[in-house]
């Protein structure tokens, strides 16, 4: 009976031997790698828009005074990325960029908009003497804020004018 224990556990220690040696080929086998590189990229293109605010000159009475209102422009580019704004003419009858009108059917009020508070240099289009609004961008998600500064003046024409509703309509453009 002791030869079979020792038969048994002779063949037990080999079977546990070539199963460890064969587990030893078996791992080494596995630790080899292969690898690989690939290019990720992205292309960030120059982009602006623009939001203009109403400009609301309110109550206006003939010969009280000008009336002082302001509008914001939001300008959101890219980041760096310069631009200019520029403002249209409006609608109103015989309007320029450097002098435009609010209308109603019976008649027109003149006004005008201005890069300062100071109200010297009128902001259009670049022509006749007026201005752009200009600047770099901040991110298209933190837009710059620009004011425009509205004056009706109280003019000749303006002092004339019949009671009523008086409204333009103005392209506000970002050229970038």
């Amino acid at each position: 009976m002791q030869r079979r224990a020792t038969l048994f556990s002779k063949t037990m220690t080999r079977r546990v031997l070539t199963a460890a040696l064969w587990l030893g080929v078996m791992a080494s086998g596995h630790a080899s790698t292969r690898s690989s590189s690939t290019l990720v990229s992205a292309t960030v293109v120059r982009t602006c828009s623009v939001r203009a605010q109403a400009l609301a000159f309110g109550r206006y009475t003939p010969a009280s005074g000008a009336v002082n209102a302001t509008s914001t422009l939001s300008v959101g580019c890219t980041r760096g990325t310069a631009f200019e704004v520029s403002i249209s003419a409006g609608k109103g009858s015989g309007a320029t960029v450097a002098s435009r009108a609010m209308v109603n059917a019976s008649g027109a009020l003149a006004y005008n908009l201005y890069s300062s508070a100071a109200h010297t240099s009128i902001v259009g289009d670049g022509t006749h003497g007026t201005v752009r609004l200009t600047g770099a961008g901040t991110g298209v998600a933190s837009p710059r804020r620009l004011t425009v500064y509205g004056v009706l003046p109280d003019s000749a024409a303006n002092k004339v004018a019949r009671p009523g509703a008086y409204s333009d309509t103005l392209t506000v453009s970002v050229l970038y």
